[in-house]
């Protein structure tokens, strides 16, 4: 089973950084082949330095894209693109994985006859979020955590 795990970069400034950290230090699936494609979203705060950085580091499994058009749908559009593994994993610039993460995806889709798998996302706030947020988190369920999703690719033939 291979995995391909796309992250969307848009000016990811210290966050992103501890995003490619914890990806660095992500367990991996045995007899799994994974990469990650780090599609770089036409930024300017030095996000693709950082990028090119682990890809010098681990050339085996970082792999550096460049979508100049903005917006997130170009930019997953190209990673989808360019996505090698059977499962596509989708996660944000800055998010923390656990390091059991790929184990998790790996294990839903062995266990499960399914095409996606999703999860939960919790925020880590780098400071008290603003009152308005706050008040919307007691009342409405839609600001509560969000989800991360990963597809499974399938041919169809006619």
């Amino acid at each position: 089973m291979n995995l391909s795990v796309i992250i969307c970069v848009y000016n990811g400034g210290e966050q992103f950084k501890k995003n490619i950290e914890s990806v660095s230090r992500l367990k991996f699936p045995e007899n799994a082949g994974v990469e990650f494609l780090f599609v770089d979203n036409n930024s300017s705060d030095g996000s693709m330095e950082v990028i090119k950085d682990y890809v010098r580091k681990y050339p085996d499994t970082f792999r550096y894209l460049l979508e100049t058009r903005q917006g997130s749908s170009y930019a997953l559009n190209t990673g989808v693109r360019n996505a090698l593994g059977e499962i596509i994993a989708f996660t944000n610039a800055d998010g923390i994985l656990p390091e059991n993460w790929l184990l998790k995806i790996t294990e839903g889709f062995r266990n499960f006859d399914c095409v996606a798998l999703g999860g939960r996302v919790l925020p880590a706030w780098g400071s008290t979020p603003p009152r308005w947020l706050r008040d919307e988190l007691k009342t409405h369920e839609i600001f509560g955590p969000v989800h991360y999703y990963v597809l499974k690719k399938r041919v169809i033939t006619p």
